[in-house]
């Protein structure tokens, strides 16, 4: 079972609060996809100000760029496709594949001041009001938001068209186990 592969260029916008890659249907087309190719998936997804978006389906994206040095890094990530944006967004776990940052972003200090961006401070004597959390609270009840399963490496199944039910059952199971993007309670507002 294989699949013709079009590799295109496309701006993404890397959002490490997304807990999945979510598609465009523009963006699928322009990769030679077709709605009726996508995975089904019962699947529900909100954004961070809770508005529903609608999910066609999901399908298996390679993403890939070339890091400072040049090098080549890339992932293979499951992204749900919508027709509620024409964009591409990654998620974190997506981020952490292709090194935009690391496995314990968001950790403050976390950057060397060797690593600092052009252009900002050396603020280890200074204050920042940036927020903050207290982590003695015990009374919030709202759920942990944590990353999904990690994605298996191969197929329990050799990639041949007798094995395609099989398959497609394996895939519909991957899906159902990642949990949705983000969950809102009215103790964190």
């Amino acid at each position: 079972m294989t699949k013709r592969t079009n590799t295109v260029a496309i701006s993404t916008i890397a959002d490490t609060g997304c807990q999945s890659c979510l598609a465009g249907i523009k963006v699928i087309h322009r990769l030679g996809i077709h709605q009726t190719e996508l995975i089904p998936v019962n699947m529900k997804m909100h954004t961070a100000n809770n508005k529903g978006i609608t999910i066609l389906g999901a399908t298996i994206l390679r993403i890939s760029g070339k890091d400072d040095q040049g090098r080549h890094v890339e992932t293979r990530q499951m992204s749900y496709v919508t027709d509620n944006s024409d964009k591409l967004f990654i998620s974190r776990e997506a981020c952490i594949a292709l090194r935009m940052i690391s496995d314990s972003f968001p950790t403050i200090g976390e950057i060397d001041d060797t690593q600092q961006t052009p252009g900002t401070e050396n603020s280890h004597n200074s204050t920042n009001n940036i927020g903050s959390v207290n982590s003695l609270d015990t009374t919030c009840i709202c759920p942990q938001r944590k990353l999904p399963p990690p994605m298996p490496r191969n197929l329990p199944y050799p990639a041949t068209e007798d094995n395609l039910e099989k398959i497609k059952q394996f895939l519909w199971t991957i899906i159902n186990l990642v949990p949705s993007i983000h969950v809102i309670t009215s103790h964190c507002h």
